[in-house]
């Protein structure tokens, strides 16, 4: 379900960002769908786990965008859309995984991606939340914290709070 919810988030922000023909829209929906799929090689124990990770148990889960890769280029991905998929952990600020890329070296679908699935990573029930009600955030509180990350487009938050927002029918003063 968190694939199918960050594919559905990715494109509609997209959209919403107003700046990408149709055919881009239908790739990043695509790619949204498939951005975890390296994470079938990670073992249950580790994303199943209701703890806090170990160093080692972070590291192998930060493989999962190589594990992608290596899934998806033997079904016909291009390289341009597995790059993509790939970045999908990139931080603006350099912090993220796993190439350490910043600013612009992020491609902007990536980006796209990293928003939604922050989100929907924040909204969803997680057993390592079990101090949380429901075991997850609502949608402002998740909003709040993702303006608070550094290396997420603060401009894709914006624009993500107003999309759902509005398909909620919430006029929203943004950050």
């Amino acid at each position: 379900m968190h694939s199918w919810r960050t594919s559905y988030l990715s494109s509609g922000l997209a959209l919403s960002l107003g700046r990408f023909p149709s055919s881009v829209i239908a790739k990043i929906k695509v790619l949204g769908l498939y951005h975890d799929i390296g994470k079938c090689m990670i073992p249950k124990s580790i994303l199943k786990k209701s703890g806090q990770l170990s160093e080692e148990e972070i590291k192998i889960i930060r493989k999962h965008p190589l594990f992608s890769v290596d899934i998806l280029s033997d079904y016909g991905f291009r390289k341009e859309d597995l790059s993509i998929i790939k970045a999908h952990h990139e931080k603006l600020d350099g912090s993220g995984y796993p190439d350490g890329l910043k600013g612009d070296e992020i491609p902007i679908q990536s980006q796209i991606i990293s928003v939604a699935d922050v989100y929907d990573a924040l909204t969803s029930v997680r057993a390592y939340r079990n101090h949380l009600p429901n075991n997850k955030y609502g949608h402002d509180e998740a909003i709040n914290i993702m303006y608070d990350m550094p290396g997420l487009n603060k401009v894709m938050v914006t624009a993500l709070n107003k999309m759902i927002a509005s398909a909620n029918g919430v006029e929203i003063n943004s950050k």
